[in-house]
């Protein structure tokens, strides 16, 4: 009987091993958690919609300036969604944090928007459209 009672408890601790193991890799390598992160939102924009005015003429119908200002809109939230789902990040303008400090991807937005030349040394992950 007691020999009934060392494998189940060495059963029980190889289970609890394998599970530990199992959420251990999971954590680590398959759902890794998420960071916060910031964006400088202000500059990005201004930089872009001083980008989208060079572009078009000074004679631009009010239609064609509205219409460029929502691209820059779709642009905006399509980078920061992108980079946010391929890196596993919650994206936070950089104006908000009070205290401490997070990792800001202002450079790789301005990248995704066209503002910057491609960057090889960036951490992050962006997939170009």
């Amino acid at each position: 009987m007691n020999r009934k009672v060392i494998n189940s408890i060495s059963m029980g601790v190889w289970v609890s091993a394998l599970t530990i193991t199992i959420l251990a890799i999971n954590t680590r390598w398959i759902n890794p958690p998420t960071r916060i992160v910031t964006v400088d939102i202000i500059s990005v924009v201004k930089e872009k919609v001083v980008q989208t005015a060079n572009s078009t003429s000074e004679k631009s119908s009010k239609e064609h300036r509205r219409s460029m200002v929502k691209k820059v809109n779709r642009d905006l939230e399509w980078a920061l969604k992108t980079i946010a789902q391929q890196n596993n990040v919650i994206i936070v303008p950089k104006q908000v944090v009070l205290a401490g400090s997070a990792e800001d991807v202002t450079d790789i937005v301005r990248r995704a928007l066209g503002l910057t030349a491609r960057n090889s040394t960036m951490s992050f992950r962006l997939s170009e459209r």
